[in-house]
C-alpha cells in the first residue's frame, strides 16, 4: 500500500473465481495487474490457467516478465523466492504479448498456458545470463 499497489486475495485453491472477477474489473478500469502464474503451492515454474482465463475474460494481453540479479539470498520456500543483495546489480527481461481471444477453447486455453510458461523459463534463463 504504501507504495500505491493493490493486492487482489485469490488462488488456484481458494477464492479462483472472485480473483479472476476482480483483476478483470481492475483491468477495465485502467489499471495493469501483475500475476504470479506459478499459483502459491507450486510446481515451481509451471504456469497455471488463472492468467488466461484473466486475458481471455479482459481482452488485455499477457506481457511475460522475469527478474534475475548478480548477488541474491533464495528463501528456502516452494519457489526459492529471491531478495536481492545490497548493491547488486539487477534486470527485468520481457517477452512479446500473448493475447487469449474471448471465445478461445479449453484446448486453445492450454495451449496458452503451454506458450506461457515456456516463455517465462526462457526470460529467466535469458535474465540469469545478462547479470
Amino acid at each position: 500500500k504504501p507504495f500505491g499497489f493493490g493486492t487482489v486475495r485469490g488462488s488456484t485453491r481458494q477464492g479462483p473465481v472472485g480473483a479472476v472477477r476482480q483483476m478483470v474489473e481492475t483491468l477495465s478500469q485502467g489499471y495493469d495487474v501483475a500475476i504470479t502464474p506459478d499459483g502459491p503451492l507450486g510446481p515451481r515454474e509451471q504456469a497455471q490457467v488463472g492468467a488466461i482465463y484473466v486475458a481471455k475474460q479482459s481482452g488485455c494481453p499477457i506481457i511475460p516478465f522475469s527478474f534475475d540479479c548478480s548477488a541474491k539470498w533464495m528463501v528456502k520456500s516452494w519457489d526459492l523466492f529471491i531478495i536481492p543483495k545490497p548493491f547488486s546489480r539487477g534486470v527485468f527481461t520481457w517477452g512479446s504479448p500473448l493475447m487469449i481471444k474471448p471465445e478461445a477453447t479449453e484446448g486453445e486455453m492450454e495451449e496458452a498456458r503451454t506458450i506461457l510458461e515456456s516463455r517465462l523459463k526462457e526470460l529467466s534463463q535469458f535474465a540469469g545470463r545478462l547479470v
